[in-house]
């Protein structure tokens, strides 16, 4: 036994010295990630706006005569209106569009209506209505809503009616009133034909008096979004 262990030993010794030693078997695993944000990109459809047919000044005994002068501009962030010219019983309407462009949700923070040219008659006079329909990404409605009030009260008026509204990406929503609220509208505004007509709609009352003669206004419309989970 002793001679056997001495055996080992020296063979051992002997490949240690002739530079041959045990060899062990290794492997290697990498973990590779890639981490990126998303976009938030909520957007008025510029291509949308530029439609021959809107915006349209109407009148309810003489539509398609343009007495009114309107000036309806947009870019990605904000709608531009100017309305010059209106008398009692005249009507203008607006077409946009709202995209989500982005790759997540997003909610509305809030509407901001800001008037470049104030006048308080008129905030007052005229009548504002409208409401939205709201598309999937594979174009199916999903939801819709509409609100009636004055042009003076706009911005609140726009802020409660999309402060549920949630854009998931491809998700669009357009200006139009919902059918089933358009005899509502159609009740307060004498000019507006729900079986032709959509859009956000400006109708100078037919019961306005002389103070509302020679008057303009101007405003923007801003529609600020954030994402879905901020609170």
């Amino acid at each position: 036994m002793k001679s056997t262990k001495f055996i080992a030993g020296a063979l051992v010794a002997g490949m240690m010295l002739t530079g041959v030693g045990y060899a062990y078997w290794t492997d290697q695993i990498a973990i590779s990630n890639t981490v990126s944000t998303g976009e938030m990109k909520v957007e008025f459809d510029e291509d949308f706006l530029g439609s021959e047919i809107f915006p349209l000044q109407l009148d309810a005994d003489t539509a398609g005569e343009n007495y009114i002068e309107s000036e309806i501009s947009q870019t990605a962030k904000t709608l531009s209106v100017n309305i010059e010219n209106m008398y009692p019983g005249s009507m203008s309407l607006l077409a946009s569009k709202v995209e989500n462009k982005g790759s997540i949700p997003a909610v509305l923070d809030d509407v901001d209506v800001t008037f470049s040219t104030p006048n308080p008659t008129l905030n007052s006079d005229v009548i504002a209505a409208g409401g939205y329909i709201h598309f999937n990404k594979d174009n199916e409605i999903i939801g819709g809503d509409f609100f009636l009030g004055t042009l003076g009260n706009l911005e609140s008026k726009l802020n409660g009616m999309l402060d549920t509204v949630r854009l998931e990406p491809g998700d669009y929503i357009l200006f139009d009133i919902p059918e089933e609220f358009k005899d509502e509208v159609a009740a307060e505004i004498p000019a507006y034909n729900p079986e032709e007509q959509n859009c956000i709609i400006f109708y100078l009352n037919h019961t306005s008096d002389d103070d509302s003669e020679n008057l303009s206004t101007a405003f923007d419309i801003n529609l600020n979004w954030k994402q879905h989970n901020d609170q």
